[in-house]
C-alpha cells in the first residue's frame, strides 16, 4: 500500500530535538518522513548533496517547513549574493515550483519581530514614495535600495534575522497555500498538523459525497436548453408541414453543450501551456537559439514527448532544459533549469493525441505563440565557444 512521503525542511542544529519528535509523530500517523540526517535522501553521484535534497522533494507528497532564528547554511551556488539563498530556502523554492502541498511553521517570537520589522519598513517606503515621483518601471529597484539602506540601521534582535526576514518576505508573497502556523514548542507543531491533517481527511471525504452548486447550476442551464429545443421540435408538428415529416436542425440541440466543452478545453489548454513554459521564464540562458520556432520545430518537439514521458515516468517534474532540448528541437542551453510538472507534459500530449490533424496544428500554433516571447537572442559575449 502506498503511503504519503513527508519532506521536513528546516535548519538542523537548532531544531534537532524538534525534528526527532516530528519524525516519530509522522511515523505514528502511518506516513513516511523524509529527513536528511536520517539517510532518507538518495544522493546521486552526479549531484551536489544540497541538490540531492532538493531532488528528493519531487518524490514526496507533503512538505513541512519550520523557520526559527537561524537562516542556515548558504546554498552552494549563491555564496556571493547580498541575500544568498540558504539550503532551506532553496528547498522551499523547489516545493513552490512543483506545487507540493505545504505546512508552514514559524517560531512565534521570530514572527512577532518580523511583523514589527515589516511595519517599520513599510513606513520608510510610504514616506519615500509620498515625497518622490517614481516611474512604474523603477519601483522595485527603488524599494530594494530603500530596504538595503533600512537593513543597515535596523536593530535586528538576532544577527541572522536580516536573512530570515528575507525568507519570510517570500512566504508572505505567496498567493495560495500561504497559511502560517506560529509555534513555540513541538507540541504547537504537533497540534497544528493534527488539525490540518484532520481537515484534509474531512475535505477528501466531503468531496466524494457532495456535488458543487456550480456544477448543478450549469447542469440546470443545459437541461433548460434541451427542453427549449425539444419544445421547438414538437411545435413543428403544427406548423403546416407534410404529415409524418418533421423539420428540425439537430445542431441546435447540441451547439450549447459543444460550446461549453470547447470553453472548458480552451481553459485546460491555456493552463497546461502555462505550466509547460512558466519554468523557463527568467532563466539565465546561453547558447544558440531558434529565433522563430515554427510548426516544423513544434512537430518534432511533440514527437519527442512519448520518450520523455517514459523516461521520467516516476518523477514529478521534467527538467525544462531537457524537455526542450534534443536533435533539432533545442531552444537553447540553460545554466539552471526549473522542473516542469510531469502531469502537465502528459496532459498536453494526451490533448494533442485526442485531436484531429486540424486541431493538432491549431494546438501547436497556440503553443508557439507562447514560446516565442521566451526565445531571446543572447548577447555575443555570452555565447560559449
Amino acid at each position: 500500500m502506498a503511503i504519503p512521503r513527508v519532506f521536513v525542511s528546516s535548519t538542523c542544529m537548532d531544531f534537532q530535538e524538534t525534528r526527532r519528535q516530528l519524525r516519530q509523530f509522522i511515523h505514528e500517523h502511518g506516513f513516511e518522513p523524509v529527513m536528511s540526517e536520517f539517510n532518507d535522501i538518495f544522493y546521486d553521484f552526479h549531484s551536489h548533496v544540497q541538490d540531492a535534497c532538493k531532488q528528493e522533494i519531487d518524490r514526496c507528497n507533503l512538505f513541512i517547513l519550520i523557520v526559527g532564528d537561524r537562516y542556515g547554511t548558504v546554498y552552494h551556488r549563491e555564496p556571493l549574493k547580498p541575500y544568498p539563498d540558504s539550503v532551506t530556502l532553496q528547498e522551499f523554492r523547489k516545493a513552490m515550483e512543483i506545487r507540493i502541498p505545504k505546512h508552514i511553521f514559524i517560531e512565534k517570537f521570530v514572527l512577532h519581530d518580523y511583523q514589527n520589522y515589516t511595519h517599520a519598513r513599510a513606513s520608510i517606503y510610504t514616506e519615500h514614495f509620498q515625497k518622490h515621483e517614481v516611474s512604474e518601471s523603477k519601483i522595485q529597484s527603488v524599494k530594494q535600495k530603500l530596504r538595503s539602506d533600512f537593513d543597515q540601521g535596523y536593530p535586528f534582535s538576532a544577527p541572522e534575522h536580516k536573512y530570515v526576514f528575507y525568507f519570510l518576505d517570500l512566504i508572505h508573497d505567496l498567493e495560495t497555500n500561504n497559511a502560517i502556523i506560529p509555534f513555540d514548542s513541538f507540541d504547537s507543531i504537533r497540534e497544528g498538523l493534527i488539525n490540518q491533517w484532520a481537515g484534509l481527511m474531512y475535505e477528501a471525504l466531503d468531496r466524494q459525497s457532495r456535488i458543487p452548486a456550480s456544477n448543478i447550476a450549469s447542469l440546470e442551464q443545459k437541461v433548460d436548453g434541451i427542453v427549449t429545443h425539444l419544445k421547438e421540435l414538437l411545435s413543428t408538428k403544427h406548423a403546416g408541414r407534410s404529415p409524418g415529416k418533421i423539420s428540425f436542425d439537430i445542431s441546435k440541440l447540441t451547439s450549447d453543450i459543444e460550446f461549453d466543452n470547447m470553453e472548458e478545453l480552451k481553459e485546460k489548454i491555456e493552463q497546461v501551456i502555462t505550466d509547460l513554459l512558466r519554468s523557463g521564464r527568467g532563466l539565465r540562458a546561453r547558447g544558440e537559439f531558434h529565433l522563430t520556432p515554427n510548426l516544423e520545430w513544434a512537430n518534432k518537439w511533440v514527437g519527442s514527448l512519448p520518450a520523455m514521458l517514459k523516461k521520467y515516468k516516476w518523477s514529478r517534474t521534467i527538467n525544462f532544459g531537457e524537455l526542450f532540448s534534443g536533435d533539432d528541437i533545442s531552444l537553447g542551453y540553460y545554466e539552471e533549469c526549473a522542473g516542469v510538472p510531469y502531469r502537465s507534459v502528459s496532459e498536453f500530449h494526451q490533448i494533442y493525441q485526442s485531436l484531429d490533424s486540424e486541431g493538432r496544428e491549431a494546438l501547436l500554433n497556440t503553443l508557439l505563440q507562447e514560446i516565442r516571447p521566451l526565445v531571446i537572442k543572447p548577447d555575443a559575449d555570452e555565447i560559449p565557444f
